[in-house]
């Protein structure tokens, strides 16, 4: 091989490590965020996930609530590891956190104007924090949300993916270093009166993931299940089930690693009511 082909073949293969890294990175998110209550001692704390099919180190990472940085690497770990596993997490204690109003931007580097650096973000209490414009530009925010304070004894948790991205936020029960209780979203407020859908379980997901349902009248079910790009993997119809409690089982041994979206739409009195949520796959 001559040198030009070594030189060639050598830059490519630095490529594709940036890619790889990028494409990692990136699927590590903020998932819950604790400023008035306790875990392991500790009252201020951020959970991050990983919801990808492979390991991230976050050790280079950096946490920002403008004036307040702090270098992932010298937080003190209060569960998991700065290498997170496929579908894992890791809580940080991290005293920078505002009380009832503040942001939390997670950056890939001490780049904090770029928004290429920025891995997640979002702000809670009031709209405007100082790093709010970095994270529209990135496509991780929208100008002018913001998600409400917790309540007392709660922590805020990032409970599904639809919707705007304050939207994907709800105060509930802490559950650091596990996925958020709270991982379903309901589309439409009719479902209510039509059905409930439960979080799907195990999450992460292996060989098959469960879908608790409650009917609460009779209706058609189907299931639509997407990838974290939106593309539709598996479409499924269940025909007309009783009022009461069932289970969707559905195989996941096929599919990628990664973070899935179901959404299950149930026509019942002519019309139809919709509920997404979130789980992950790991093999």
């Amino acid at each position: 091989m001559t040198s030009r082909n070594t030189s060639v073949v050598s830059l490519l293969a630095f490529v594709g490590s940036l890619v790889a890294c990028a494409t990692a990175n990136g699927q590590v998110v903020i998932s819950e965020v604790g400023y008035d209550v306790e875990f392991n001692s500790q009252t201020t704390w951020v959970e991050l996930h990983n919801r990808g099919g492979a390991s991230v180190n976050v050790a280079g990472f950096v946490l920002c609530n403008f004036p307040s940085y702090a270098d992932i690497n010298t937080l003190t770990v209060l569960d998991g590891s700065t290498t997170i596993p496929a579908g894992g997490f890791v809580v940080l204690s991290w005293g920078g956190l505002g009380v009832g109003d503040g942001e939390v931007g997670l950056y890939r580097h001490r780049s904090f104007t770029t928004p290429d650096s920025l891995v997640d973000y979002m702000e809670y209490g009031s709209a405007g924090h100082t790093r709010s414009g970095i994270a529209r530009d990135a496509g991780l925010w929208d100008t002018g949300q913001f998600v409400n304070p917790a309540q007392t004894g709660e922590s805020l948790a990032r409970v599904n993916e639809s919707g705007s991205f304050a939207e994907r936020w709800a105060s509930g029960t802490p559950s650091p270093g596990a996925a958020n209780p709270t991982g379903t979203t309901v589309d439409d407020p009719a479902v209510a009166q039509a059905h409930i859908v439960g979080a799907p379980y195990p999450n992460p997901a292996s060989h098959t993931v469960s879908i608790p349902i409650t009917l609460l009248s009779r209706a058609d079910i189907s299931l639509s299940l997407y990838d974290v790009v939106g593309r539709r993997v598996h479409t499924s119809t269940l025909p007309l089930r009783a009022p009461g409690e069932h289970v969707i089982r559905l195989q996941t041994s096929h599919l990628s690693p990664g973070v899935y979206m179901s959404r299950v739409t149930s026509s019942t009195t002519g019309s139809d009511v919709v509920a997404t949520s979130t789980f992950v796959v790991s093999h």
